[in-house]
């Protein structure tokens, strides 16, 4: 999946999100926000497409930062490269892999978070999600779909 196609899914999960989140399903909503956030640091990530994965065949170079080694990598190119260095520091990368990747996606198949933790996770996944997509939006081969879709809800 190239950047422009993760840009694109970004949106949908927050959109889910936010829909989940509306009815108070609150598990969906923090699945939906764990897939915007590695949805939002793949395509923030400028070699998201060229960077093999030590684990896949030599001939597939997609890395996906599903993983919490291929999401540090991937936080710390787009930290690199990013317009403004401090707009996703590393600091930044390990409270989102906590919250937004580990203990959301965890909690969709052992439901083990108390409900105010969960939200708790949730807003916290989503600023990074969104500011993810904001970076994202900044690079040059994601502009054109930032100025085709509207930001994500923030109601989430």
């Amino acid at each position: 999946m190239d950047c422009l196609r993760h840009f694109y899914e970004l949106d949908e999960m927050l959109r889910r999100a936010a829909r989940a989140y509306q009815t108070q399903d609150c598990t969906a909503a923090g699945e939906f926000i764990w897939g915007a956030v590695v949805h939002g640091l793949s395509a923030a990530d400028p070699y998201h497409e060229t960077v093999p994965a030590p684990s896949r065949q030599p001939h597939n170079t997609h890395a996906a930062p599903y993983t919490g080694t291929h999401f540090y990598d991937a936080a710390q190119r787009v930290h690199q490269n990013s317009p403004n260095r401090l707009a996703f520091s590393p600091q930044d990368a390990q409270r989102c892999l906590t919250s937004g990747q580990q203990r959301l996606h965890n909690n969709f198949y052992h439901a083990n978070i108390a409900d105010s933790e969960l939200l708790r996770h949730i807003a916290i996944a989503r600023i990074y999600a969104n500011r993810l997509r904001a970076i994202a939006a900044q690079s040059r081969h994601n502009q054109i779909a930032a100025n085709h879709t509207t930001a994500a809800n923030p109601d989430v």
